[in-house]
Formats: C-alpha cells, sequence, structure tokens
C-alpha cells in the first residue's frame, strides 16, 4: 500500500503577526506514478522566513504550503534518469513526499560532499550560497573597506552574506535581526559589528549607531518598504543596494537572470538599487558551487544549522524563526537520512 502524503496547509489570512492557527495538517493519497517520473520520501525541509510574504497574497488557501529547497529519497520510479535510493535536491511544498519527473527545473541529484553533511546542499551549495555569493561579489562588487548592511543577517542566506563580505575585505558588517536572540549571534557567533532590529527598523526611519550615514551598500532581501528605510541610511553618494527576491511562478517558467537596475531619492542622495532573482543566477550553478565549496573546506566560512524532527514542528520552527529564536539554516528532518 502506498504512502500517504502529509502536507501543511495555509487554511487563514491575517494582515497581523502569523499564527499557528492558521495552518493545518492534511493527509492526502498520492497520484500513481506516470511514465518518466519518481516518488520522493522527503528526507531534509528548509524553512525559510522568505514565506511570510506569501501569507497575505500569492498563495491559495488549502493548498500545500510551498516551501523551498528539499532533499528527498526516490522510492518509486518510472525513470532510468532517477532510480529508486537516489538523493535529489529539489523545490517541495511542506510536505512528506513530492512527485518529480526527469529533466524537472531546480532537480539536481546530490552528490556525496567529503567531511560535509548532506544537509550543506540546502544552504551553502544551494540557493542561498549562489544567492548571497552572487550578491555580494557580482551584484554589489563590495570593495574592500566599505561598510555592509546586510538584512536578515541571521537567516541562512543573510549569514553567507556577511561571511561572504568578510572575505572580500569589508569593512564594519551591520545586519538586521528579529529579537535580542537573534542579534546576540549576529554579533558574538556570526562577527557582525552591529545589529538593528528589523521589525523596529521600519518606525525608526534610519539605522541608528555609530555606523549611521556611513553605510557604503546594503543587500536587502525584504519588501520594498525596507529596501526606502535602508536607502536613507546610505551614504549620501555612491550609495547601492542588491535587492533579492522571490516570484511565485509556474514551473518552468523562465526568468531573466540580469538584474533589474532603478533609482530611487533617499534623503536627498540618489540611491542605486539592482533588484536581483534568487531562482535565476545566470552564471553557471555549477561553477558558484565550487566557488563556495573551496571556501567550506579550507573552514574560511561555515553554516549554522538548527535541526527540528518532523512535519508536526515546521510551523513552530518557522514562528520561531520570524521571532528570532531560531537562526542560520533551519532544517526539518522528515525522514531518516
Amino acid at each position: 500500500m502506498p504512502p500517504l502524503n502529509r502536507s501543511i496547509e495555509l487554511v487563514e489570512r491575517t494582515c497581523g503577526p502569523v499564527r499557528a492557527e492558521q495552518f493545518r495538517i492534511r493527509e492526502s493519497a498520492l497520484r500513481p506514478l506516470a511514465p518518466g517520473t519518481a516518488l520522493l520520501e522527503n528526507v531534509y525541509l528548509l524553512i525559510e522566513q522568505d514565506v511570510v510574504r506569501l501569507l497575505t497574497r500569492g498563495w491559495q488557501l488549502h493548498m500545500p504550503m510551498p516551501g523551498g529547497a528539499a532533499i528527498g529519497r526516490v522510492i518509486a520510479s518510472r525513470t532510468a534518469a532517477l532510480p529508486v535510493g537516489t538523493l535529489v535536491r529539489h523545490v517541495t511544498g511542506w510536505t512528506t513526499h513530492t512527485l518529480v519527473w526527469a529533466g524537472q527545473p531546480g532537480l539536481r541529484v546530490v552528490e556525496a560532499t567529503a567531511g560535509l553533511p548532506v544537509t550543506v546542499h540546502l544552504s551553502a551549495l544551494g540557493a542561498a550560497g549562489a544567492t548571497a555569493w552572487r550578491g555580494v561579489c557580482d551584484v554589489l562588487r563590495l570593495r574592500p573597506g566599505e561598510v555592509l548592511y546586510v538584512a536578515c543577517g541571521t537567516d541562512v542566506t543573510g549569514s553567507l552574506v556577511g561571511q561572504f563580505a568578510r572575505l572580500r575585505g569589508a569593512g564594519r558588517l551591520l545586519a538586521g535581526v528579529r529579537g535580542a536572540e537573534a542579534a546576540r549571534v549576529a554579533t558574538q557567533v556570526l562577527g557582525f559589528d552591529e545589529a538593528y532590529d528589523i521589525l523596529e527598523s521600519a518606525a525608526l526611519g534610519r539605522l541608528a549607531g555609530p555606523s549611521a550615514g556611513r553605510v557604503d551598500a546594503a543587500w536587502v532581501d525584504l519588501d520594498d518598504a525596507h529596501v526606502a528605510v535602508v536607502a536613507d541610511s546610505l551614504r549620501p553618494h555612491g550609495g547601492r543596494i542588491a535587492h533579492t527576491t522571490q516570484r511565485v511562478r509556474p514551473v518552468g517558467a523562465v526568468m531573466g537572470p540580469r538584474p533589474v537596475t532603478r533609482e530611487i531619492v533617499a534623503g536627498g542622495a540618489r540611491v542605486v538599487v539592482h533588484t536581483y532573482f534568487s531562482e535565476n543566477h545566470g552564471s553557471p550553478r555549477r561553477a558558484l558551487e565550487a566557488q563556495v565549496l573551496r571556501h567550506l573546506a579550507a573552514g574560511r566560512i561555515t553554516v549554522n544549522e538548527t535541526i527540528v524532527d518532523g512535519l508536526d514542528h515546521v510551523v513552530g520552527a518557522f514562528l520561531a524563526t520570524l521571532r528570532g529564536e531560531l537562526t542560520g539554516a533551519v532544517i526539518a528532518r522528515l525522514a531518516d537520512g
């Protein structure tokens, strides 16, 4: 008898704080495999803060929540390209099982990496690492000594942005965080020089502290309102922002890899904003991963991971990331590895 699929659905929208009651777990039968497809049992699921954008718009109620990167094991297959037992990195919802097909966009067989846990393929060797590397090196082209602000500096991508910036010789590093514990992690574990609560920064209207008005560049993965707040805190001349975003789009839709560049006026100064998509990096993904892997192997960068067990704990872990209680790569272990 085939296994039942368990998935987490959004059942209620709200304009206020996210609540556990907005979600439910539903069990459903899996569809039969069609030729060329395979069934994955998801082993690891990356829980990303960015999902919060979909709670007020962009995702249907009573449908499995889109989660992001996952690693699944093939447990049934009708394609020679994905034999049973293969570990696959893919994009899924908050669900225990996933049907995929050979050649599906974003689908990659996970290769063993000596000395590193397989979960690193969800962070530094996944989209987070590629997004961070491209933002620092290709979009901002950060120069030695420059002051950089990183929104969500303790989440999986932001923490890598900070580390890559250090490798480029950045000056002071400022982190946007959520709460006191995240601020402690940012300054005492991840090496940021200052930390600011992003939940308060919109009300403050300007970053405070010794770096106020002296920020050269910023990396932002939040909405345009936060971009405007950050722009007001950059240097009067030459300030620039790398704004990464995700889009809800049909599977297989092609998006341009080049950043969209625009200018905005903040505090009388012109700030250049480069918006680029986290799903499509233009450069060959394997080349980016090779760069990141080199630094991982040498110990120049590290990945802070928090593992929670079971689909039943995904919502609780997600809420904890929004409060700043869990930092780094927050990963749900859904099956034995």
